[in-house]
């Protein structure tokens, strides 16, 4: 198929980066390839991309057996932006909590989503309505929230910030 051979070659430089950092699992939150009429909700360029998600709206999930009787959670999610409507972020909310509540929580997790953007250096004072409902959540369960630490000046955290506000 001409389409998955288009796809397949955009993947090798994602490929050789992911080798070259010995990265051995790694999770896709969202993609954006307008161009590419396999990956988008068949919308044209100049149409508004919604999610940009090119797999599932909301979940992946690896379920690796690991040493003894134990097993390993990987759950890759997508967390709606604040763009989206307030139903449709506490649905996805919803589904995310059953899924996670199947899960043992004897059983190691994993929770894999793009933080980045919503929790921000000013932590809890500062967020959107779906981080507080991840925080609230991280809470109530046994989860530990943690995110890339980078040690880079300010300016380089970020591929873009507000001029005014620095956000």
């Amino acid at each position: 198929n001409n389409g998955l051979g288009r796809l397949a070659r955009k993947s090798v430089p994602v490929g050789k980066e992911l080798s070259r950092d010995n990265i051995d699992i790694a999770t896709l939150s969202k993609t954006r390839l307008p161009e590419s009429r396999k990956l988008q909700s068949k919308k044209d360029k100049e149409e508004e991309h919604e999610a940009g998600v090119a797999i599932d709206d909301w979940r992946m999930i690896l379920r690796l057996a690991a040493k003894g009787n134990n097993f390993l959670n990987i759950v890759s999610c997508f967390f709606p932006t604040t763009s989206n409507d307030q139903a449709l972020k506490m649905k996805l909310c919803e589904k995310f909590s059953s899924l996670i509540s199947l899960i043992p929580q004897k059983e190691n997790l994993i929770l894999l989503e793009d933080i980045n953007a919503r929790i921000g250096t000013n932590k809890v004072g500062n967020c959107n309505s779906i981080n507080g409902f991840l925080l609230q959540f991280c809470t109530v369960n046994p989860l530990l929230l943690k995110n890339t630490t980078f040690i880079l000046l300010f300016g380089n955290h970020t591929s873009w910030m507000h001029l005014q506000s620095k956000h």
